[in-house]
């Protein structure tokens, strides 16, 4: 059940005011919409869109990021997948699982980036390098 590809359709930044002292970032991610995909001649496809935010407490900044991917399985998997979106507006867990975190990694890499260009503190938080303490 791999991702066979995937695209950024929207990327939105802003900083409206100055960032206060006790600063928390809300990051979400959720699924829009699951429709079949004729992109990949002869696969049984889904597009599957997602949207990712980052709410700056205080409503002092805010960054978007909308895209897809195209998942591909069996036509069985696949009619199953669609029929439980349409029902419920859920994913497999699996499916989630997979399409998620893909999603998830590709717009906080893009949100990073935003950030960065107004100067805003990371929605992820990042590794930094650490001196190493002597021992007595």
């Amino acid at each position: 059940m791999p991702i066979v590809r995937s695209e950024t359709t929207y990327l939105h930044a802003e900083a409206i005011k100055s960032m206060p002292r006790n600063l928390e970032i809300r990051n979400n991610i959720s699924i829009d919409d699951v429709e079949k995909s004729t992109i990949i001649e002869n696969s049984n496809a889904l597009k599957i869109s997602f949207n990712f935010s980052s709410d700056y407490n205080q409503k002092s900044a805010y960054l978007q990021v909308k895209g897809y991917v195209i998942f591909i399985d069996s036509s069985e998997n696949i009619e199953k997948i669609e029929a439980e979106w349409k029902k419920n507006n859920q994913l497999t867990q699996e499916v989630m699982l997979e399409v998620g975190n893909f999603a998830l990694m590709k717009s906080q890499m893009q949100s990073i980036l935003l950030a960065h260009e107004l100067g805003l503190q990371s929605p992820v938080k990042l590794p930094a390098l650490q001196a190493k303490s002597e021992e007595a």
